[in-house]
């Protein structure tokens, strides 16, 4: 239950353990997040320095120190190391989503460099765009909004073969989000319930089910107050 609370790409790790290893008595989740963090920063490496290799004018004019710089930039300033430190299956769709977003970013560095063609690179976008619905959708809603405008840029070039990587990235988009509105379903018995709550709802929040935190405390009396979502948090996020 608590896998399935938290989003369906938890489970990708833990498919590769199902065999030699007793999920409900062994966890991995600390395994899993620096997985997630690796591949992550690892993509993020690699967007930057294609920008940075563009800029210079080529491979071989990148200033070493430039690079040595990058590297330490992306490896211990970037969000993927502090993240690593997690170790609880609620960091895990955070950081996946993280690396998922970063694979995203990759592609697009890759299309604008000239390393592959849009037409290819929008299947694994769209991809790795519906993996991120199922670890932290709100993330997922920008990476729809961009894959939706670059599909509709293929299609308005009037060419069959980009016409069919369109197609086909939208059919995937389509169908994790389907499959989203599914697995609400499932958890919550109710498509469009995201997660729990406070109250006594049939999903609650683990601090509440567990009762480390009371139902009358300031967060809680802030969700009942504004519900899942409240404009006056915008502002003072951006400012962070």
């Amino acid at each position: 239950n608590g896998y399935a609370y938290y989003g369906l790409t938890p489970l990708l790790t833990r498919l590769f353990f199902l065999p030699f290893v007793e999920l409900p008595t062994h966890w991995i989740s600390a395994f899993s997040i620096w997985f997630w963090a690796v591949l992550g920063n690892a993509a993020y490496h690699r967007a930057f320095w294609l920008a940075l290799v563009h800029g210079a004018g080529g491979a071989r004019r990148v200033n070493g120190w430039a690079s040595a710089l990058l590297g330490c930039a992306v490896w211990f300033a970037a969000p993927g190391f502090v993240m690593s430190a997690g170790g609880a299956v609620f960091d895990e769709p955070v950081i996946a989503a993280y690396a998922l977003v970063a694979g995203v970013v990759l592609l697009i560095a890759m299309v604008c460099f000239g390393r592959i063609e849009l037409s290819r690179a929008i299947v694994p976008m769209a991809v790795l765009a519906g993996l991120t619905v199922h670890a932290r959708p709100h993330l997922a809603v920008g990476l729809y909004l961009a894959i939706s405008l670059m599909a509709a840029w293929l299609v308005l070039r009037r060419r069959q073969r980009q016409w069919r990587g369109a197609i086909i990235a939208m059919a995937i988009l389509g169908t994790f989000g389907a499959g989203l509105l599914a697995s609400n379903t499932i958890r919550f018995g109710n498509p469009l319930t995201m997660h729990g709550g406070f109250a006594h709802e049939k999903v609650q929040y683990s601090a509440i089910f567990w009762g480390t935190e009371s139902r009358e405390g300031p967060r809680a009396a802030a969700f009942t107050k504004f519900g899942q979502f409240n404009a006056s948090r915008i502002v003072p996020n951006a400012m962070l």
